[in-house]
């Protein structure tokens, strides 16, 4: 028989690169601190233009680091004009020692593997290094730092390999993801270019609930948050913005007339079993909740929704182009799912909200009399 005594051998699974969480959350941000100064698509031609050939540039690793690299070959500290980012670019012995004399029209050098950067070089190095990022086309220009200058933590760590003529040459960069309160969000792409519409949850009131209660909100019932109300009576007044899972938040003013007006006050605010108390700041802060470790119920009185570009605009500390307005039916998220959709209702003088439909499709449906 065709094929017999063939063996199947298992997907080599482990040969493939991988990555960790933090790096997969936090590389992005690294990409877009790196477009603000250059656009990665340039940077081979700029190389090209100045070591009068076509090099190639590989990334060999990525990975975010909680402390420094060491022994970097002659690192030249540079950051953007405007302050926002910072940056190291090591190259080795030989990258360097090919890149001054290229651009000086001068022999190039023969520099083993295990020579040491000549420090004399560092001049002419970081004007080349300026020249080719300049060519590269970033939004703010990069500027020389001073040797003292300290680099954030955490970073990320990109290995490179740069073939010039066929030669391999190692080379470092190093990007700060440190946030500084005075720079923001990366103004540069991908996010500040994106009008793709991202909403977010406009929660009213925090509290915690148990499994049998949460399990019995069938449509017609009604869910009390009691003391957790944020702002007023009504529920206007003080309000978090929040993606579903999101463990902070930013301090907005809810109108009667749905106009949200956000301030630039970020919270901690809790999603899954936690003390209420630790996270409220607002209304209700010295209340004891409901009990210790059980689920937090949010209530989410519709949602904001903007582009990408406003939200980077906003968290820099931009005013919007347009008034904000909440949207949508009150909705009860448990855990960061939506649980069910509803109204409010004044049930003693006190608000809550009614139950429409279930999210989660968990609950008994209602009967016929209900």
């Amino acid at each position: 028989m065709a094929g017999a005594g063939r063996r199947i051998l298992p997907y080599p699974w482990a040969s493939l690169g991988r990555a960790s969480r933090l790096e997969a959350r936090r590389l992005p941000e690294a990409r877009a601190w790196i477009d603000r100064a250059v656009h990665l698509e340039r940077v081979a031609d700029a190389l090209g233009s100045v070591v009068a050939g076509e090099p190639r540039i590989e990334v060999r690793r990525v990975r975010v680091a909680s402390e420094g690299p060491h022994a970097l070959s002659l690192p030249l500290r540079l950051g953007t004009a405007d302050g926002a980012a910072r940056f190291v670019v090591a190259p080795s012995a030989s990258l360097a020692a090919l890149l001054v004399a290229r651009a000086l029209g001068r022999r190039v050098p023969l520099v083993g593997a295990a020579t040491a950067a000549d420090p004399s070089i560092e001049g002419a190095l970081a004007a080349v290094v300026l020249e080719i990022a300049r060519r590269a086309g970033g939004e703010v220009p990069l500027v020389l730092l001073g040797a003292d200058t300290r680099i954030g933590y955490p970073v990320a760590h990109l290995s490179l390999t740069v073939g010039v003529d066929g030669s391999p040459h190692d080379a470092d960069v190093v990007v700060e993801l440190a946030t500084r309160p005075t720079a923001g969000l990366p103004a540069g792409r991908p996010l500040a270019e994106l009008e793709v519409p991202l909403s977010v949850g406009v929660v009213a009131a925090i509290a915690t609930s148990d499994a049998a209660e949460l399990a019995s909100l069938a449509p017609g019932a009604a869910w009390m948050p009691g003391e957790g109300w944020l702002g007023g009576a009504d529920g206007t007044g003080t309000v978090w913005l929040a993606t579903p899972r999101g463990a902070r938040a930013l301090r907005a003013t809810l109108h009667a007339d749905g106009r949200v007006e956000p301030s630039r006050e970020l919270v901690e605010l809790p999603w899954a079993t936690d003390d209420v108390r630790a996270a409220a700041t607002g209304a209700g802060a010295d209340r004891e909740p409901r009990a210790r470790g059980a689920p937090i119920v949010r209530v989410e009185l519709g949602a904001v929704s903007l582009p990408a570009a406003d939200w980077a605009r906003l968290a820099a500390g931009e005013p919007p182009r347009e008034p904000l307005r909440a949207e949508g039916a009150p909705l009860l998220r448990v855990g960061g799912r939506a649980l069910a959709r509803g109204e409010l209702v004044r049930l003693g003088g006190e608000l809550a909200v009614r139950i429409v439909a279930r999210e989660d499709e968990s609950a008994e449906p209602a009967s016929a009399g209900a």
